[in-house]
């Protein structure tokens, strides 16, 4: 959640000009880090509320899974669409970067902004309840399952072939499957599957706990890599073109993002896996950090490009400013009512 500051504001001194406000004085590695952080952030995100689905559903029925998640979820994202998105459209379309005014808002879908996710995870949340209130005994076949196939096939095997999840979706798109067919403006099928292997990956990992283990651990980080490596050559050479650099090519970008999520996990096992009130206190800011940094980014974003600061300058200010302005709000006002707490956190 907190790199939704530093990839929002870096992108608005992104060369490629593509976010919803950018500056003409560039900062040319804008693009790389966005890109890198790209990598990882939501698939990383979406394996981990896998793995807490799983979890809950477990730990509860479904009814108050049901609740929870509502609370969690739905609850928060409309009150940032009617009290923070909809200034955010007004903002922009005050001050030229938007030919959409406020009466456009619900209608184009402006209204979600940044909260596209939190729609992937209703439908993630709600398939998983739904089968599991069909087949009751899902969950305890499919930990038997899982169980089965880590005791016959290797954990290093398992990874390697992670990727081929994401071909299914390739396939579909092949064989003329309308992926990119929107529903209401807010998303479409291709945006739903693209991270369906990482939610599903999640839950897998909630049970079994060898696979978690290895997933987080350097050796699985040294394969991945080598074979990276690996592809990476053979993507250079002379030797494979037409549809066979095309699998290798794709296989190849699927596996660095299995490698860049691992190393998230790696990261967090080895450095970050002990109690600390730091930790727990950004972890509960988490929220409403992400649900209003947008709006701050943008704010500060266009006094920056009005005061035509240095693209070093304007991004560090931004990415300091705004946590700055996050964590007060969370701190002094968020977190001290009840009403907000419910409205922007769910709880």
């Amino acid at each position: 959640m907190m790199f939704g500051i530093v990839i929002h504001s870096f992108q608005v001194y992104n060369p490629q000009k593509v976010w919803l406000i950018y500056s003409e004085n560039s900062l040319p590695a804008s693009a790389d880090i966005v890109h890198i952080i790209h990598l990882f952030r939501m698939p990383a995100f979406f394996v981990i509320s896998g793995f807490f689905c799983a979890y809950t559903l477990r730990k509860y029925s479904i009814e108050k899974f049901i609740s929870v998640r509502i609370k969690r979820i739905v609850i928060p994202m409309f009150s940032t669409v009617f009290l923070v998105n909809s200034i955010q459209s007004y903002i922009l379309y005050q001050s030229g970067w938007s030919s959409y005014g406020v009466e456009d808002f619900f209608v184009r879908a402006g209204w979600l902004s940044h909260l596209w996710f939190l729609v992937n995870l209703v439908i993630y949340f709600i398939t998983a309840a739904t089968l599991v209130a069909l087949i009751p005994t899902l969950l305890g076949k499919l930990k038997n399952a899982i169980h089965i196939i880590v005791d016959k096939v290797h954990v290093s095997l398992i990874l390697i072939l992670l990727p081929f999840l994401s071909f299914v979706i390739y396939s579909l798109k092949i064989i003329g499957f309308p992926l990119y067919d929107t529903f209401f403006e807010i998303t479409n099928f291709y945006e739903i599957l693209h991270y369906a292997p990482y939610f599903l990956f999640g839950i897998v990992l909630c049970h079994e706990k060898t696979l978690l283990k290895a997933f987080a651990s350097l050796k699985s980080l040294l394969i991945l890599s080598s074979c990276l490596v690996t592809l990476y050559l053979m993507t250079h050479s002379d030797l494979f073109s037409g549809f066979k650099l095309y699998l290798i090519t794709t296989y190849y970008n699927e596996l660095l993002i299995w490698l860049s999520v691992s190393l998230c996990f790696y990261i967090a096992a080895t450095f970050f896996n002990s109690d600390s009130a730091l930790w727990k206190s950004m972890s509960n800011a988490s929220y409403t950090v992400y649900l209003f940094h947008h709006i701050i980014v943008i704010s500060l974003g266009l006094l920056a490009i009005k005061l035509d600061l240095p693209p070093a300058i304007g991004v560090f200010i931004l990415i300091t400013a705004t946590l700055i302005a996050c964590f007060s709000l969370h701190k002094l006002v968020i977190s001290r009512f009840d009403i907000l707490r419910l409205l922007f956190n769910g709880k």
